[in-house]
């Protein structure tokens, strides 16, 4: 089910998040800071990934010929996202929260964000390292 990439993926995964971890405890940031930095990070990542998947595909439109319908290129060209690049998913959701979370002047409201983020974050990071669909 696995291959080797995908393998490769989760080893890379786990040395990531063991590294920040690590980070985290001998720097101890402030979480506002921690949050701006991975903000930063989720927008450069979601930048990255849609500017990767990103296709220009020529406009056509259609036209009908002896009942058969034909699309012909009219010369010009858009671009065009696949469906499941859309940034709506549980990773991307994230970068929303982060910036609630840093506008946020309610310490209760903040607190019962950071109780959202932090499932989500765990469901998300698990689903994706363990159903990667893409592996390098």
């Amino acid at each position: 089910m696995f291959s080797t990439g995908h393998f490769f993926f989760i080893l890379l995964s786990t040395a990531a998040i063991l590294a920040g971890v690590a980070a985290c405890k001998k720097i101890q940031p402030p979480i506002r800071k921690l949050l701006i930095v991975c903000l930063c990070l989720g927008l450069l990542s979601e930048v990255s990934k849609i500017l990767g998947s990103i296709e220009i595909v020529p406009v056509v439109e259609p036209a009908v010929e002896n009942g058969v319908l034909l699309y012909r290129e009219t010369g010009a060209y858009t671009p065009y996202l696949e469906a499941e690049h859309l940034p709506f998913e549980l990773c991307s959701l994230q970068i929303l929260f982060m910036l609630f979370a840093l506008l946020l002047r309610n310490p209760t409201w903040r607190k019962r964000l950071y109780a959202l983020m932090y499932t989500t974050c765990i469901v998300g990071a698990g689903m994706a390292i363990l159903f990667s669909s893409e592996a390098p």
